[in-house]
């Protein structure tokens, strides 16, 4: 019998039909209208996202990870999990959606049209989505280019990257919070590129750099300092500190180590100096979704896994975070479709 993955490949009608039928999916789900938010890109680094319709005294963003789509031998589970996600969406009805990495793994026939169907799918929530990348997203013949491009295509995908002196590129940018009622950015969220290649799976030297120098700029325009989330795939080294240092007072679940990769801890410590950064949030342990604040009061949060083809301890969802307009209270909360 022939495998999955090599029907597909030598049946492109079917790759159609299969598109078509995920579309029909998840169009049966129904989307709460909302007010139209308007993303400007200032830079190729540097985006702002205006909300007009920001609810009660918070911004509401869902964060969903490790989607691991693409694999031609699990394509029910990744209809499943566009179906959840999609279902989240309607129930809680956040401003903005931040994927933490993962969000495609593995070589298959369907890698092109992964590219290709995803973004349009994720456009179907009619609100800004952010992506950055995990360490299985530029394997399987895609690239990190090859995946921006695909994003610049969307019409509510935000990836942003920033030059190099060696001419090539760092896909690490910034999203400024504002509401059409004040302008002025309410929150920050600084989106890391950490790595996938071995010596390279941590925040890198070069984007810290930046983030050091958009912080400078940030402070300088805004005449204060703006309270910042930092997003990611990999966990810093500080979140195995957390658990093993502080595990009565950490909430949620740890079922596998802390697999911080080559992280040295300089970022958490960065982030710390600059004094902006309020919250991180990570993805890549899938048996991990424990939040706690660290001792130098920064918030160290997973996210709630959300692709069905890894789902193991529990149901596939999401976290939402409530980011209060005044103050920084940050809210948490573990929300599963229903």
């Amino acid at each position: 019998m022939k495998r999955r993955s090599e029907f597909l490949h030598q049946h492109p009608r079917s790759q159609s039909l299969l598109r078509r039928m995920v579309l029909l999916i998840l169009l049966a789900v129904p989307l709460i209208a909302m007010a139209e938010n308007k993303i400007i890109r200032h830079a190729s680094d540097r985006f702002e996202i205006r909300l007009a319709g920001v609810r009660g005294d918070s911004i509401r963003l869902l964060q969903v990870t490790d989607l691991h789509l693409g694999h031609a031998e699990r394509l029910l589970k990744d209809v499943s999990t566009f179906r959840r996600i999609q279902a989240l969406v309607a129930q809680q009805n956040p401003d903005a959606v931040i994927i933490t990495g993962d969000c495609f793994t593995g070589d298959s026939s369907l890698n092109r049209m992964a590219l290709a169907y995803v973004p349009h799918i994720f456009d179907q929530w009619q609100r800004p989505w952010l992506l950055v990348f995990g360490n299985h997203d530029p394997e399987g013949g895609r690239s990190r280019d090859s995946l921006y491009a695909a994003v610049q295509r969307s019409r509510w995908g935000v990836l942003g990257r920033h030059q190099l002196s060696n001419d090539g590129y760092a896909y690490d940018y910034l999203v400024t919070l504002a509401d059409t009622c004040r302008p002025s950015p309410r929150w920050e969220i600084y989106a890391f590129d950490s790595g996938s290649e071995p010596g390279s799976k941590k925040i890198s030297t070069a984007g810290l750099a930046w983030y050091n120098q958009r912080s400078n700029e940030s402070r300088i325009l805004a005449g204060k300092t703006v309270p910042a989330l930092a997003v990611f795939h990999i966990p810093l080294k500080q979140y195995h500190e957390l658990a093993e240092e502080s595990r009565s007072s950490i909430q949620g679940e740890k079922r596998e180590p802390v697999c911080f990769e080559e992280d040295d801890g300089l970022a958490l410590e960065t982030f710390a100096v600059q004094g902006n950064v309020r919250a991180c949030f990570c993805g890549h342990d899938h048996y991990n979704n424990y939040y706690g604040r660290h001792h130098n009061g920064i918030l160290l949060a997973y996210g709630y896994i959300s692709g069905e083809s890894t789902r193991w301890a529990w149901p596939t969802g999401g976290r939402l975070i409530a980011l209060p307009l005044q103050g920084d209270g940050i809210q948490l909360y573990t929300v599963l479709p229903h």
